[in-house]
């Protein structure tokens, strides 16, 4: 910019004002900067693969002074192995691989030769069991990929699965909340002294069989105001983001480094999908990390949430069976249930459940799936044998046919307001 004086050789004063107001606008910039602006995250699912050995993986990066880490947990379901009899029992074996990448350079990574012996058979397909291990990896700030391979000699069997994962910088961020880690609540779960959960639940999804559920995570705080203490809030929200579950944590005193562990109250939630949102502050610094997590079907039942348990089961069960529900007296609810569910043939269940989460998976919209219209028709028929999509009509709005073969029964179902929020066909509107 053209410097512009007065005669006698004085700089201008509009040019003065200029230039003032520019250094308060970088100042408040800068100060917004250092003392609001922290990094927000949000932690993507789980990694997992179709083909077998089917198992999934989570990872995310820890700080352990200046050492930076990539954590990686691993599952591998025992039903997912081929298990050969042996003297004692029976045995399965495998090789983990795990290596992290730069780009398309590898920055380090391990192998590690698993066997897995149990005495029975049934063990082996029992659904609770898995392999699970955790490792650390070396690493440093930037962009990263873990890749984890699961490979079986003896079936000639490889399953693999790659996360991207973000390692920040505690010196250059003000305030970090760390990855959000999922495990058994243990009997020293107390406290906030580990930065892993011991027993890993990789998956994100629990029900009765999970039992206690806590997470873990580390604040990272090296530019946290020293004169201010650091206030942890978490939240659950549900799939149409009311806030179900908050509660606050003591107030920490400044540290670079702050393990966070606390248990989380699932026995009050239903099935579906929910989000944690895990809030640090600290003076006038704010981040935030954010996860997914579901609960599963285990969690529909009478005495956990009856009115919508009821509602659920409306699609397939009579008129006399709704009412028995309804009017179980508390103690009860769960012999009715198990009786409702007994009349059924054997396996319906677990086939109406994937109904469900099929359902919930695809059709949800401001809302669980299976209370939309085509929710209620897959939960109550299953999945039809044609679907017929135009999702652009240019004659009227989106529209899918779904046909019934064996139930002579064809639905309709119009995307009205454009927004994928399909509705049975209603004559006249």
């Amino acid at each position: 910019m053209k410097r512009e004086r007065t005669r006698d050789g004085a700089v201008d004063p509009r040019l003065r004002l200029w230039v003032l107001v520019s250094l308060t606008v970088l100042a408040a910039a800068v100060l917004a900067v250092q003392y609001a602006r922290a990094s927000d995250f949000h932690d993507a699912s789980p990694a997992r693969n179709l083909e077998r050995p089917r198992f999934s993986f989570d990872a995310g990066a820890i700080w352990e002074g200046d050492s930076a880490w990539v954590a990686v947990e691993v599952a591998v379901p025992y039903r997912e192995l081929m298990f050969r009899a042996n003297d004692q029992g029976y045995g399965a074996s495998f090789d983990l691989i795990v290596v992290l990448f730069d780009g398309k350079r590898q920055v380090t990574g391990d192998l590690w030769h698993e066997t897995i012996q149990v005495p029975a058979y049934a063990d082996a397909r029992a659904p609770g069991n898995a392999y699970q291990r955790v490792v650390q990896l070396p690493a440093y700030v930037g962009d990263l990929r873990v890749e984890v391979a699961v490979s079986e000699q003896d079936s000639g069997n490889e399953g693999r699965l790659a996360q991207d994962v973000t390692v920040p910088d505690p010196k250059r961020e003000g305030l970090i909340v760390g990855k959000i880690w999922f495990g058994r609540c243990v009997a020293d779960s107390t406290g906030g002294r580990s930065r892993l959960p011991r027993e890993p639940l990789v998956s994100r999804k629990f029900g009765s069989a999970s039992g206690p559920v806590c997470i873990w995570s580390l604040i990272y705080g090296r530019k946290a105001a020293e004169d201010a203490p650091l206030r942890v809030q978490w939240e659950i929200l549900n799939d149409r983001r009311d806030v179900v579950a908050q509660d606050s944590l003591p107030p920490f005193s400044r540290s670079a480094e702050i393990p966070i562990e606390f248990q989380l109250p699932i026995a009050k939630l239903w099935l579906g999908g929910y989000e944690l949102r895990l809030t640090a502050r600290s003076g006038k610094m704010t981040t935030k990390r954010v996860v997914d997590f579901d609960m599963d079907e285990t969690t529909v039942s009478l005495e956990t949430n009856p009115a919508e348990s009821i509602a659920l089961v409306k699609y397939i069960a009579k008129a006399d069976e709704i009412r028995e529900l309804e009017e179980a007296k508390p103690e009860d609810r769960q012999k009715v249930w198990d009786e409702f569910w007994k009349r059924r043939d054997p396996g319906f269940k677990e086939e109406f459940f994937a109904r469900v989460r099929y359902a919930n998976e695809h059709f949800s919209s401001l809302g669980p799936g299976w209370k939309t219209d085509r929710g209620m028709i897959y939960v109550e028929y299953g999945p039809p044998d044609q679907v017929e999509a135009y999702p652009h009509n240019l004659d009227g709005p989106p529209y899918e046919i779904w046909s019934y073969y064996g139930l002579r029964r064809r639905f309709v179902f119009i995307d009205y307001d454009g927004f994928g929020r399909y509705e049975l066909y209603t004559p006249g509107r």
